[in-house]
């Protein structure tokens, strides 16, 4: 769903199914920023970020997780010292996203 209204609003999106995938998609595409979710399947979006924030090719791509589960201030510690710029709750507004992102 958040990506579906990104992409109306403009924005040019990829989708991953999961972890691994969204790790293999840094190969081909740099973008400038990533929407991760902290569930994700394979490997979780906590460990992606932390993936990628220990390369330094990618470390400098903001990161902001999603998550409607571990929304609790331990879970979202946890994902900002993984190494977000961002942690969001769902259900996200799409108004909310949009002006957060620009």
């Amino acid at each position: 769903a958040v990506a579906i209204g990104l992409g109306r609003a403009g924005f040019r999106v990829q989708v991953a199914r999961d972890g691994a995938q969204a790790l293999e998609l840094f190969d081909a595409v740099k973008p400038d920023l990533v929407l991760l979710d902290v569930m994700l399947p394979k490997i979780s979006g906590i460990d992606v970020c932390r993936i990628l924030k220990n390369n330094p090719r990618t470390r400098g791509i903001p990161i902001v997780l999603i998550s409607a589960v571990h929304t609790d201030d331990a879970s979202i510690a946890e994902g900002l010292e993984s190494g977000a710029d961002g942690y969001i709750t769902k259900p996200v507004d799409d108004n909310m996203l949009q002006a957060w992102l620009n």
